[in-house]
């Protein structure tokens, strides 16, 4: 690749290393016949590009970022090559801002619609700069909003901004998957690390956004997009990060489990609204040194204050994501990131909500162990998960069921006031039962 002060240019094709250099060069070639200057020909090109000696003398860069990035050994970095980590910041030098100031009086006039949801945004933008450390390790931000027009593609590109420098372009989503993995490809293959998929809708049959690609390109440590035009691939180290915005989605459970859901809320027609902020991405434009050294400020107040690792439950603390974001969080007197995470998913997910439903069912059912084949006949006499159970004979919707029953496994359910159940299997090594274990809620 070829950088430019805060450009990158990606060279993956003869055709295009031949434009480069004759942008740049003048070739002569010399032979028995006399010598002349000529373009260099895609030929030449093509022998360099695969010739393994020649592209050695190259540094290698492992990680290229607009924004400030810590390393392992959380240094953050100057601008520039590290020759150490092998990291390209082409960005502004960010020092620690003390305060939030500009980061509060942007985010004021967002409807969240719990405290959490402003926290669980705030982490974000802290994995920006921690994203050497979680390469296929981050979740996506899912913003979701009870209607139109209460900013949830605002606060997307104001993260784009303050990764790349600018808004970025946005993607539709494609229930065609093939079609979709293209539109993503062509977008990562021009350097953007901040991938906007910008009020994704379910159309048809399939009334679910539910994308393959798009649940793999989270936690996939190495992008790879087959390459629109070429017969070959176009791959990356995963240090971008995905937006979905949509309006009360329905969600499938691989993709939820891969997002920090992110709420917006507003009663009434939201055109009404005043704002003390009429532009807010433009004020990111002009503030993000300034926004970017608050975000730097709280990791060092976090580094000064010991490094303490919050307890949260997600997936993505195989590489303590979680733990660590929600410590820097919590060092910044913010400690409820994702506390709303479960109700969240339930809301958005109409298996979880109708699996939580039976939950209730059960609690308060005399029977205490029940089998799959038991809890068909239960969900389906309350008209519970049809979809999901299916049609065919007794013993492949039974078979089904404990697919789904083995989803839930130890998840808690809010079953009424001050009440939780946890879902619990058992097996003697001849009969899987389940049963649901009842406490109060803390």
């Amino acid at each position: 690749m070829v950088i430019r002060n805060e450009n990158i240019d990606p060279v993956l094709s003869s055709a295009e290393l031949t434009g480069l250099l004759n942008q740049h060069v003048e070739f002569k070639y010399i032979s028995h016949e006399g010598a002349e200057y000529k373009p260099l020909s895609p030929i030449y090109a093509n022998t360099w590009l695969n010739n393994a000696t020649q592209r050695e003398r190259l540094p290698t860069v492992k990680l290229y970022s607009h924004s400030p990035i810590y390393t392992d050994d959380w240094r953050l970095l100057k601008p520039g090559y590290d020759e150490e980590s092998g990291f390209y910041y082409a960005g502004p030098e960010i020092k620690p801002i003390e305060g939030t100031k500009h980061l509060d009086k942007l985010l004021l006039d967002f409807c969240w619609k719990e405290p959490a949801d402003r926290t669980n945004y705030i982490g974000i933008l802290l994995t920006g700069l921690l994203v050497s450390r979680f390469l296929g390790s981050k979740p996506a931000a899912l913003f979701n909003g009870n209607q139109p027009e209460l900013g949830k593609s605002i606060l997307a590109q104001i993260l784009a901004i303050l990764r790349d420098g600018q808004p970025v372009e946005t993607a539709s989503y494609n229930a065609n998957d093939e079609e979709f993995e293209k539109r993503l490809g062509a977008i990562v293959r021009r350097g953007v690390t901040t991938i906007v998929i910008d009020n994704a809708k379910a159309r048809g049959k399939r009334n679910k956004i539910d994308s393959a690609c798009l649940e793999r390109s989270i936690t996939d440590p190495i992008l790879s997009f087959r390459l629109l035009g070429f017969s070959q691939e176009i791959r990356a180290e995963n240090s971008h990060q995905f937006c979905i915005t949509a309006n009360s989605p329905d969600v499938s459970r691989d993709l939820i489990t891969r997002s920090v859901i992110i709420n917006l809320h507003h009663e009434g027609d939201p055109r009404r609204r005043a704002f003390s902020m009429n532009d807010p991405e433009g004020y990111v434009q002009e503030h993000r040194v300034q926004i970017l050294g608050e975000l730097v400020n709280m990791v060092e107040r976090w580094k000064l204050s010991g490094m303490p690792l919050a307890e949260v439950h997600t997936r993505f603390n195989k590489r303590g994501w979680g733990n660590i974001v929600g410590g820097i969080l919590c060092a910044n007197n913010n400690p409820d990131f994702m506390e709303n995470a479960e109700e969240a998913a339930t809301e958005m997910d109409d298996t979880r909500r109708e699996f939580d439903e039976l939950v209730t069912i059960l609690a308060d059912h005399p029977q205490g162990l029940w089998t799959s084949s038991e809890l068909v006949d239960l969900a389906i006499s309350e008209g519970l998960l049809r979809e999901d159970i299916g049609e065919g004979t007794p013993r492949s919707r039974s078979t089904r069921m404990g697919i789904l029953a083995g989803r839930f496994v130890n998840d808690r359910f809010n079953i009424g006031e001050h009440r939780t159940a946890s879902f619990r299997r058992q097996s003697d090594g001849r009969l899987t039962s389940y049963r649901v274990a009842i406490e109060d809620a803390p």
